[in-house]
Formats: structure tokens, C-alpha cells, sequence
């Protein structure tokens, strides 16, 4: 299972990485720091799941999930 971590801080973004990597079977396949990024990430690598911070400057999480809700592949 390949995962997106999408949080604007970093010692958050890290501390899942190593959880995940501790329990085994998810494959980090990118993170991101912003809502920008995070959809930049889903486009190029339509991963199979995403850790998501709801609460980010700029574009926030439920923000974002709207956009890529719009694009219709992610849930089809």
C-alpha cells in the first residue's frame, strides 16, 4: 500500500513516517508540506492512501480533499 503524509509540520510528517515504518506493510511514496503540494503529489502519484492534517494555512485538508474530490478519479 503506498501512502501520501500530508502535514505542514515537519516533526509531525516525521514522527508518522516512523510509525508507519515501525508497523510495516505501507510504503511512504512522498509527503507533502501544503495543500498545494499534497495536490501535486495525488496527481503524479494517485497513491492509495493519504495521512492528512486537517488544520494547514493556505489550503487546508477538508479544502483540499474538495479539489481532488472535483477531479473524480480518486474516487471512481
Amino acid at each position: 500500500m503506498r501512502a501520501l503524509i500530508i502535514d505542514d509540520e515537519e516533526w509531525a510528517r516525521h514522527a508518522l513516517r516512523r510509525e508507519l515504518e515501525a508497523i510495516g506493510g505501507v510504503e511512504i511514496a512522498s509527503e507533502a508540506a501544503n495543500g498545494i503540494e499534497a495536490l501535486e503529489r495525488i496527481d503524479e502519484l494517485r497513491p492509495d492512501l493519504i495521512f492528512l492534517d486537517v488544520e494547514m494555512p493556505g489550503l487546508g485538508g477538508i479544502e483540499m480533499l474538495a479539489q481532488v474530490r472535483a477531479r473524480r478519479w480518486w474516487f471512481s
